[in-house]
């Protein structure tokens, strides 16, 4: 709730982040499923028209400035005159009440009450930071919106307002980082999801989203969050404490089954695929392929000492679609065949 007093906008206090999950957020995912989910795509005519949503163009004028930067960073680029920025981590929404104007792309969107906004990595979305007037007079314009993000291995959760003309920036008690590497991790894969037409996609990305505001809420009730009033001191902590190449090393060695890009790898991480590769070579001593080369060929020797696959099979589970191209990696890498290698430790 709000009320005008002259030109200053008072607000009431925002309900807890935990009560908004439980009485919202959740009831919303089970009463509705994915019919309230949309992907904000970075054009126009890339969204499908939808009864609900509405969409128009907005023009972008200026330049994309990309930012580099030596440091983690999930910011990649950013459009000064249009005041838009895209990061390397996906941004989810929720419009708690209202309806919300978001500039994304070369597109406005006005989403309602109770809808959940993706705006996937590398997307052209609003910083905040322009006039709302600049998108259309309205003084009845009104929305509270609850936003989620990656920042350092971290989630970042916060609110922000519109009313009339004006955008209100969230307050101090309306932003905090949870210390969940996980919940980073459930966003990207719903990202993922959106981007792959498969089986049960729609299905997977709803228990994706229960299960990440299952996890938050847990973490919020288990205080494992902190306030702005920490935020200085433990934004440079966790900068300090994630890193990005050993979580890297671990995809990596979960994925071993797939054909991995230092792109994937790199957007998976959060960085951009220059620097990624730079600290990846000076951090692990080894390329991006050696590296991924040497994971599998231990995995090979563990599988062929304690199974009895076959190599074909074990071949194509190390990501290898030829197995005469693992034998051959095999026998450089130690000296000997597959089935020599396996021979021998039966011995």
């Amino acid at each position: 709730m709000s009320y005008r007093r002259g030109k200053m906008i008072v607000m009431s206090a925002p309900p807890p982040f935990v009560d908004v999950i439980a009485q919202k957020i959740l009831p919303t995912i089970s009463r509705t499923g994915f019919d309230r989910f949309i992907v904000a795509w970075p054009c126009l005519a890339e969204m499908k028209v939808r009864a609900d949503v509405q969409l128009q163009p907005f023009k972008v004028h200026g330049p994309r400035v990309a930012v580099r930067t030596f440091t983690f960073s999930d910011l990649c680029a950013k459009w000064p005159n249009d005041h838009l920025l895209e990061s390397r981590a996906p941004l989810l929404l929720f419009v708690l009440n209202g309806e919300s104007d978001l500039h994304v792309g070369d597109y406005l969107i006005s989403v309602p009450q109770g809808y959940f906004v993706l705006v996937p990595s590398g997307v052209p979305h609003w910083s905040g930071s322009r006039p709302m007037i600049d998108y259309g007079d309205n003084p009845q314009r009104f929305s509270d919106n609850m936003l989620f993000m990656n920042h350092c291995g971290s989630m970042q959760v916060w609110m922000n307002h519109d009313r009339g003309n004006e955008h209100i920036l969230a307050g101090l008690n309306e932003i905090l980082a949870l210390q969940d590497s996980y919940l980073p991790r459930l966003i990207d894969e719903i990202q993922d999801e959106c981007a792959e037409q498969r089986y049960n996609q729609n299905e997977i990305i709803v228990d994706l989203l229960r299960l990440f505001f299952h996890r938050l809420q847990r973490g919020l009730i288990e205080n494992r969050s902190f306030h702005p009033s920490r935020l200085a001191s433990e934004r440079n902590s966790l900068q300090q404490d994630y890193n990005p190449i050993e979580k890297a090393c671990q995809f990596i060695r979960d994925n071993l089954h797939q054909h991995l890009t230092q792109d994937q790898v790199a957007r998976h991480v959060h960085m951009g695929r220059t620097l990624f590769i730079r600290r990846f070579r000076a951090e692990t001593g080894q390329t991006f392929n050696e590296f991924i080369t040497n994971c599998r060929m231990e995995q090979a020797k563990i599988l062929l000492q304690s199974s009895e696959f076959p190599l074909t099979f074990l071949a194509h589970s190390l990501g290898y679609k030829a197995p005469d191209y693992f034998n051959k990696l095999f026998l450089k890498h130690t000296g000997l065949l597959p089935a020599e290698y396996r021979r021998k430790s039966d011995q």
